[in-house]
């Protein structure tokens, strides 16, 4: 899986050196990069171990889950949704 870097740390990354090699003076072209960086569009980015633990708590559940499905639906999924907002969080759409 690639490594997430936001768009300030690649600007640093960027102002700061070549192949971990500070150098002085930023080329123009570094500066042309940056402020091509600076107007990409942002994402929202949810953290792999956030994920994973999303996961691990829908295993836990699993059972219940089950059993809220055999008994309701909207509960089972109300259950799901629950613990995908607390691990992972809800979208500000």
């Amino acid at each position: 899986m690639a490594e997430y870097i936001d768009k300030i740390q690649a600007m640093n990354i960027i102002a700061s050196g070549k192949n971990d090699n500070a150098y002085f003076g930023t080329t123009s072209k570094d500066w042309e990069v940056i402020d091509f960086l600076k107007s990409v569009p942002t994402a929202d980015v949810v953290e792999r171990e956030k994920i994973n633990k999303a996961i691990e708590e829908l295993k836990t559940e699993k059972g219940e889950i089950a059993w809220l499905f055999d008994d309701d639906w909207d509960d089972g999924l109300e259950l799901i949704l629950e613990i995908l907002k607390r691990n992972i969080g809800e979208s500000e759409e």
